[in-house]
């Protein structure tokens, strides 16, 4: 969880990092926190449309939704 005070303390400042946003939805992944992993998943993707991992985890997150 510290982790994801860190992430956000980062995306504060710069909003648009695809890195924080893959990173915190990784970890909100970790917790079962479904709704917010995949929030984050999306907006690395919005902002690095070549992060294959991040597709990836969004369609597995998504998977496990159903």
């Amino acid at each position: 969880q510290d982790s994801i005070v860190s992430y956000k303390s980062a995306l504060e400042i710069q909003p648009d990092n695809a890195n924080c946003h893959f990173n915190l939805g990784t970890a909100y992944f970790d917790l079962f926190n479904k709704e917010s992993s995949i929030q984050h998943y999306k907006e690395c993707i919005k902002y690095d449309t070549s992060n294959i991992d991040a597709y990836l985890l969004l369609a597995k997150v998504l998977d496990k939704n159903d």
